[in-house]
């Protein structure tokens, strides 16, 4: 068996895990890298992904880190962190949940034998043309080569 690269099955379940997300009853569309201009006034992207080798003799394992970032615009003078931080708990409960058949599904590749959030920051850039709320939040994979 030879060491499989993660990183483009991961993004696709993470991009099909998420496409049903929603926020008063909308969809918060999810962009992977690249955010067109013409999104809408809350999104999330997935920005970022790095591996650690954690294999053993028997088998390949693998530690990924994803970096999710919520956004939410509002124009100057208004807004807050309500709806960034509803968006935000939405997504921890889809990846970070124990129920095995309902977390990231990379079968028969690869099966995520833990999912855990390490880290989240808010950000909040306020302007005279718009104030931003964003929250950064990066999810730790443990994750097996199964074939």
């Amino acid at each position: 068996m030879d060491l499989k690269d993660i990183t483009y099955p991961l993004r696709v379940a993470y991009i099909a895990k998420l496409a049903g997300l929603k926020y008063n009853e909308v969809t918060v569309p999810i962009y992977d890298s690249i955010v067109p201009e013409t999104a809408p006034s809350y999104f999330v992207v997935i920005r970022d992904q790095n591996e650690a080798d954690h294999s053993l003799k028997c088998g390949f394992n693998t530690d990924v880190h994803v970096t999710l970032d919520v956004v939410t615009k509002f124009p100057p003078g208004a807004g807050s962190g309500i709806v960034r931080d509803a968006i935000s708990s939405k997504i921890n409960s889809l990846i970070c949940t124990e129920n095995y058949s309902l977390r990231l599904n990379l079968l028969p590749d690869f099966n995520v034998m833990n999912s855990i959030r390490t880290l989240s920051r808010q950000i909040e850039e306020l302007s005279k043309t718009e104030n931003i709320f964003r929250r950064i939040n990066i999810y730790k994979h443990e994750i097996q080569q199964l074939r």
